[in-house]
């Protein structure tokens, strides 16, 4: 019986060698069930596991190793896999939760000062528009007065007829001249306002939540990407998720349905770089890594 579970094992690493991790989990699970007091059986197969990341069952079959040979190292080592990887896992989210925080805090102390800032700079524009205006009422006032009197003892009735016309004229260009003054300190005062606003809410986009671009995002948990990897098809995907797609659900791309190992991945450092840099300029998205 032993003989046929090192025949079993042997198969179970010429899988292992070729990358084809769960047809050498099936290899050493069967040289188990012959020869259960084997410990290189049970640290093979959690090695197949560490590599297919289900941690689980790496630190379960270390733990039966640790519990036939307690000084077995590489036991040892695989057991600690796990505890590794949850605390990983938690200073990842710690930091990402630390990060959206801050910048929480630091947006909500921005906006608070933007609409103080924003209320004194309209206060400004009003006050400026209003004495402008106050300026030319107070103009328009003296330029009545100035309208050409003719002497009592003129009785010349065709000066007095050309004199009249000409004070009405100079009266109705005055008025002309006063509306479109006024018109145009209208026109300044609702430029201004809209240029502010214009200004003001562009300093607040970086404090808006938005959708963050589809090239950032896994394809299969739909948040942002944090160890991206990309398959043979040119996809990026979430390593971890991808990961347990494959184990899970079967050794294929998740979109494109082609076959896929799990050696087929390679990190996506292009992606890496635009999320860390996405980030950086819109803060609020650690929420959603």
């Amino acid at each position: 019986m032993a003989g046929v579970a090192e025949k079993l094992k042997e198969q179970g690493n010429a899988s292992y060698r070729r990358g084809r991790y769960k047809a050498a989990i099936e290899f050493y699970t069967e040289a188990i069930t012959l020869y259960p007091d084997r410990i290189i059986y049970w640290t093979n197969r959690a090695l197949c596991y560490k590599k297919l990341k289900d941690w689980k069952r790496v630190e379960a079959d270390s733990r039966k190793a640790l519990e036939l040979d307690n000084q077995c190292v590489k036991a040892m080592e695989l057991s600690k896999v796990e505890k590794l990887i949850d605390y990983f896992v938690y200073s990842r989210d710690a930091l990402a939760k630390a990060q959206y925080e801050e910048w929480e805090h630091a947006s909500t102390l921005r906006i608070q000062r933007q609409q103080e800032l924003r209320e004194i700079c309209e206060r400004a524009i009003k006050l400026d528009h209003d004495e402008a205006v106050k300026n030319l009422e107070s103009a328009s006032g003296k330029s009545n007065d100035s309208v050409i009197v003719i002497d009592d003892e003129t009785h010349h009735e065709d000066i007095h007829k050309f004199s009249v016309r000409r004070a009405q004229a100079q009266e109705h260009q005055q008025r002309i001249r006063r509306s479109k003054r006024a018109e145009y300190l209208s026109t300044m005062y609702l430029e201004r306002c809209h240029t502010l606003s214009e200004v003001f809410d562009k300093a607040a986009q970086c404090d808006i939540p938005s959708e963050i671009p589809d090239h950032l995002t896994c394809r299969i948990t739909l948040g942002i990407l944090s160890d991206p990897v990309i398959t043979p098809s040119g996809i990026t995907y979430e390593k971890s998720s991808l990961l347990e797609h494959l184990q899970k659900v079967g050794e294929f791309d998740p979109v494109t349905r082609a076959p896929l190992l799990a050696e087929q991945i390679i990190p996506n450092f292009a992606i890496k770089a635009a999320v860390r840099a996405y980030l950086k300029e819109n803060a609020w998205a650690y929420e959603h890594e």
